[in-house]
C-alpha cells in the first residue's frame, strides 16, 4: 500500500473540550479562513484533524489558531516534522537569541518559537526554555552545551534516549528498569547495567553523545565540549577559528612534493613580519630579517590589509615568525565591549594563522594610555581585561605564544607618562624612548 500523504492537515488535542460538535470547531474555523477551503473535520477520542485544500491556508490557520470555550486553540502538523525541546539549567541571562543559534546544530529552529518557562500562576520563570526544531536530527544528546554552560534536553517524537535503558519512547522516570538499575553496578565502557568495564564483553558505548564505538572518555565531542567551558565564553570561537584554519591549510599531497623539490633547488632568505599599526610604524629599522607590514591606523578587523602588505614585502621568502601587535583602535572604536574586541582577536589569529601555516606567531598585548580620566581608565580597564584574554588564548593554541610589552609601560602600577608622545592628546602614540622599549621585547 503506498504511503498516505497526510501535509495538508493540522490537529488540536480535544482533552478538556469534552462534548464539542463539528458545527462548534466550523464555526470557529470559518472566523480565520474561507470555509469553502477546509476539506474534511474529523473529531477522535483525542484530537480533532482538519484537512484544508492548500498549503497556504493551512499556515494561516495553524498560525492564527482558533478559540473554543474560552480557550485559545493551537493546530499542529499531524504529520510532524517539527520536534518540541525542552531545555534546562540555561541561566536566566543567556539570551533567547543565543540560544537559538546553538541550537541550529540540531535542525532548523522555527522562528518566535522559543519561550521562557514560569511557574504556574506567577511571572516567575522556572528556568526552562521551550523551543520548535524542524527537520530534527533523530536522536539528542540528554546532556550538551551552549557555550560554556552545560544545559539537559527532553524532545518529543522520541527523540531523546532514556538515561537508564538508551532507548527512546518512554521518559526516563517512567523507565521499567529505573528501580533495579538503580541498585545496580554500571559498565563505563558499553553503558550496561550488571558487570564493570573492566569485565565488559560488549562494544563500547559512549554515555554522552550516545553512539556506539567509543567510550565517553575518547568522545571528541565530549572533549570539545569540556574544552570549551575551560576556555569560557569564547571557547566556540577559538574553536571555529581552528576549523578555519584546517579547512584553509593546503594539503594536496602531489603537490608539496613539487614545492619540496624546488626548495631543494634554492634556498630561500628567511624573515620575521611585523602586522602593527602607528606605534609600530614609529619603530624604525629593527633588523635586516624583521619585514615591517604595520599601518596607521590599523585594526584586527582589518588584518588583511596587513597580511596583503606583508605578502608583497616577502616575494620569494620564507617568513619564520609573524608577530601581531594590533588592538588599540580596536578598543578606541569598541571602548568597554570586551566581548566583541576578543572576537576580533580571535578571528585576526586565525586569519594569520591560516596564512602563514608555518610560522611561529607572537600574539602582543596591548599597551595602556598615558592619561587619568574617567574615558582613560575605562579604556584602560578594558585593554586589561583583553590582555587576560590574550594570555589563555595563547595557552591554548600551540603556535601562538604570548609577548608582553605591556609590563614596559608600568612602573609601580602606574603608567610611564614619559614614553608616551606629550603633543598627542589621545594618549595612544608613544614617543622615541617608548618605541625602543618594543623594540626590545621584539
Amino acid at each position: 500500500m503506498s504511503s498516505v500523504n497526510r501535509q495538508l492537515s493540522i490537529h488540536f488535542f480535544t482533552k478538556g473540550l469534552k462534548g464539542i460538535s463539528h458545527e462548534d470547531v466550523m464555526s470557529e474555523i470559518g472566523k480565520v479562513v474561507n470555509i469553502d477551503d477546509v476539506l474534511s473535520i474529523q473529531i477522535t477520542e483525542k484530537d480533532c484533524i482538519v484537512t484544508l485544500k492548500n498549503p497556504e491556508t493551512k499556515d494561516r490557520l495553524a498560525t492564527q489558531g482558533i478559540t473554543l470555550r474560552d480557550r485559545s486553540i493551537k493546530l499542529y502538523e499531524v504529520e510532524s516534522s517539527i520536534t518540541h525541546v525542552t531545555i534546562k539549567d540555561a541561566p536566566y541571562k543567556l539570551d533567547n537569541c543565543y540560544i537559538c543559534t546553538q541550537m541550529l546544530r540540531f535542525g532548523k529552529v522555527v522562528p518566535g518559537s522559543i519561550k521562557r518557562g514560569v511557574i504556574k500562576g506567577t511571572n516567575i520563570e522556572n528556568g526552562s526554555r521551550y523551543i520548535d526544531i524542524l527537520d530534527c536530527e533523530a536522536v539528542l544528546p540528554n546532556r550538551t552545551s551552549l557555550g560554556r554552560f552545560e544545559v539537559r534536553l527532553f524532545a518529543d517524537n522520541n527523540r531523546t534516549p532514556c538515561i537508564y535503558c538508551h532507548i527512546t519512547g518512554h521518559p526516563s522516570y517512567r523507565c521499567k528498569d529505573k528501580p533495579s538499575i538503580m541498585n545496580q553496578r554500571r559498565c563505563y565502557n558499553c553503558s550496561a547495567i550488571g558487570h564493570l568495564a573492566n569485565v565488559c564483553p560488549n562494544e563500547a558505548h559512549c554515555s554522552y553523545c550516545n553512539i556506539k564505538g567509543h567510550a565517553r572518555r575518547d568522545c571528541e565531542q565530549y572533549k570539545q565540549e569540556t574544552e570549551k567551558k575551560e576556555l569560557g565564553s569564547y571557547g566556540p570561537e577559538i574553536f571555529e577559528g581552528r576549523q578555519d584554519i584546517t579547512n584553509n591549510i593546503y594539503t594536496d599531497e602531489g603537490d608539496e612534493e613539487s614545492i619540496l623539490s624546488d626548495n631543494e633547488n634554492c634556498e630561500k632568505e628567511t624573515v620575521c613580519v611585523l602586522l602593527g599599526a602607528s606605534n609600530c610604524n614609529r619603530l624604525g629599522h629593527i633588523d635586516d630579517s624583521l619585514v615591517n607590514a604595520s599601518i596607521s591606523g590599523g585594526s584586527l578587523d582589518k588584518i588583511e590589509q596587513n597580511i596583503d602588505l606583508a605578502f608583497q614585502k616577502t616575494e620569494n621568502k620564507d617568513i619564520e615568525k609573524v608577530v601581531i601587535c594590533l588592538g588599540t583602535n580596536d578598543i578606541s572604536r569598541h571602548k568597554g565591549d570586551c566581548d566583541q574586541i576578543n572576537l576580533l582577536l580571535t578571528s585576526a589569529v586565525s586569519r594569520v594563522m591560516s596564512s602563514f601555516p608555518e610560522a611561529q606567531i607572537g600574539l602582543c598585548n596591548i599597551i595602556p594610555r598615558k592619561d587619568n580620566g574617567a574615558r582613560f581608565q575605562k579604556i584602560n580597564e578594558t585593554t586589561k581585561n583583553v590582555n587576560i584574554f590574550m594570555k589563555k588564548l595563547c595557552v591554548r593554541e600551540q603556535s601562538v605564544e604570548f609577548v608582553d610589552i605591556n609590563d614596559q609601560f608600568y612602573k609601580h602600577g602606574a603608567v610611564i607618562r614619559a614614553l608616551f608622545d606629550k603633543n598627542d592628546s589621545s594618549g595612544v602614540h608613544v614617543s622615541t624612548e617608548g618605541a625602543q622599549r618594543i623594540k626590545s621585547k621584539l
